[in-house]
């Protein structure tokens, strides 16, 4: 019975009303698809790692960022070396080694960034006086 009313669509797809039900019903579907299908295709999806390193002052490229996230800095330094990081509205303020510091040392810090909303963020970073420096931000495995 299928292919029995499938054999009448095909033959009165060839005669001018035919082709005129198939474009009433078929070009409101194409019309959605072409719409909805750059969009869906255009959001890149939510990071779940990155990294950026340097030496001095950096900004790394725009992540799709979405919920909570632990944010690590690691940074070689000695007195006279002042840091800090920001990851959207985030931010570290700006810290420094103590004046003792004569030699070079690594520190590495942690924090948590608090649930940021659906967006694009940059990891900046600023680094005065200081050595090489990596910049972490993990998303926590049960965030959603």
């Amino acid at each position: 019975m299928f292919l029995n009313q499938v054999h009448l669509a095909w033959r009165d797809f060839g005669r001018p009303n035919g082709r005129r039900a198939a474009l009433l019903l078929l070009a409101p579907l194409v019309l959605i698809a072409l719409l909805l299908l750059p969009a869906v295709l255009a959001t890149p999806p939510v990071a779940d790692h990155a990294a950026l390193s340097g030496t001095d002052s950096s900004t790394g490229p725009e992540l799709h960022l979405r919920g909570s996230y632990r944010l690590t800095l690691s940074i070689t330094g000695q007195a006279g070396c002042t840091y800090g990081v920001s990851v959207g509205p985030f931010g570290v303020g700006e810290l420094s080694f103590p004046a003792e510091n004569t030699t070079s040392q690594q520190r590495v810090s942690t924090w948590s960034v608090p649930d940021l909303a659906d967006g694009q963020y940059t990891i900046n970073t600023t680094a005065t006086g200081c050595g090489p420096w990596t910049v972490t931000l993990d998303r926590p495995r049960d965030a959603g």
